[in-house]
C-alpha cells in the first residue's frame, strides 16, 4: 500500500505540473486546441487528486519507515554536530596544555608557611557535602568530565530504581536550566551517566522499550553539558540545542512515575 500510495503522489504531481505548463502554452498560443477553462478544470482535478494523494501516503506509512527517518534524522544532527565540534576539540586541547602548564607554574608558587596559632579557630558545622558531585581535578577540564562520569559508572553497577527516578527527576526539573553553574553541570552530568552507564546494556537488547528511551536521555543529557561546561561550545550552538531537543523527546517517552 505504501508503494501505491507513493506511485499516486508522483502521478498526480506530475499532472498538476503538466496542467499548469499547457495552460501557461494556450494562453501564449490562441490556436491551441485545448481552451484555457477546459484545461483548468483538468488542473483542478489533479490538485485534489494530489492533495488526496498526499494524505492516503501519510495514512499508510509504516511505522518502521517513520522509525527510519527518525532515526536518519538523528544521524544526520549528530553528524552536524561532530563537523562543528572537530576544530573546537583542537582548541580545547590546545587550551587544556596551556592550563595544565599554568597549573605547574602556580604549583611551584605556592609554598606556603604555616602558623600555628595557640587556640584553634571556632569553626561553624557546615552540612557535610555530597562527594557524588565533588571533582579533584581541576575544573572545566576533561579531566573533571571524565572524573565524574567514572564516579557514575561505579555506582551504576548497583543502582536501585529510585536512583534512576532521582535522575529522572533531577534531569525534567531542571530541563534547559542545565547551565546555571558549576555545582548544576556537575550534577547533570552525573545523572546523565548513571543512567547512560546502568541502562547500556538492556538498551541494546530492545532499542523502543523505556530501558532504550532512559538511556538515550541519559547519553544526551551528558552530551548538552560537558562540552559547554569545558568552555569549547556555547549554550545557543546548534549541537548544544539538538542534544536540548532529544533531552525532551526521551522525556516525553518516560513515564510520570519516574518524575515524581
Amino acid at each position: 500500500m505504501e508503494g501505491l500510495a507513493l506511485i499516486l503522489f508522483y502521478l498526480t504531481l506530475i499532472g498538476t505540473i503538466a496542467s499548469i505548463g499547457l495552460i501557461i502554452y494556450s494562453a501564449v498560443k490562441k490556436k491551441f486546441k485545448y481552451k484555457p477553462k477546459q484545461l483548468a478544470i483538468i488542473l483542478g482535478i489533479f490538485i485534489v487528486a494530489f492533495i488526496g494523494s498526499t494524505i492516503f501516503y501519510g495514512s499508510v506509512q509504516s511505522p518502521e519507515s517513520k522509525a527510519k527517518f527518525e532515526a536518519s534524522q538523528k544521524a544526520k544532527e549528530e553528524e552536524k554536530a561532530q563537523k562543528e565540534l572537530a576544530e573546537k576539540e583542537e582548541k580545547e586541547n590546545e587550551e587544556k596544555q596551556k592550563q595544565e602548564d599554568q597549573k605547574v607554574k602556580e604549583n611551584s608558587k605556592d609554598t606556603v608557611e604555616t602558623v600555628q596559632k595557640e587556640e584553634s579557630p571556632v569553626v561553624a558545622e557546615v552540612p557535610k557535602a555530597d562527594d557524588r558531585f565533588i571533582i579533584k581535578s581541576e575544573p572545566n577540564t576533561s579531566a573533571a568530565v571524565d572524573e565524574i562520569y567514572y564516579k557514575a559508572k561505579e555506582k551504576a553497577a548497583t543502582a536501585t530504581e529510585d536512583d534512576l527516578k532521582e535522575a529522572i527527576k533531577f534531569i525534567s526539573n531542571n530541563y534547559n536550566n542545565y547551565w546555571v553553574d558549576n555545582e548544576t553541570m556537575h550534577k547533570t552530568m552525573y545523572y546523565g551517566s548513571l543512567l547512560e552507564c546502568a541502562k547500556k546494556d538492556k538498551a541494546k537488547e530492545n532499542q523502543k522499550g523505556i530501558d532504550y528511551a532512559i538511556y538515550s536521555l541519559g547519553e544526551d543529557t551528558v552530551q548538552v553539558v560537558k562540552y559547554v561546561y569545558r568552555k569549547v561550545e556555547k549554550v545557543e550552538d546548534s549541537s548544544t540545542q539538538s542534544n536540548l531537543r532529544q533531552i525532551k523527546k526521551s522525556l516525553d517517552k518516560i513515564s510520570d512515575d519516574y518524575k515524581k
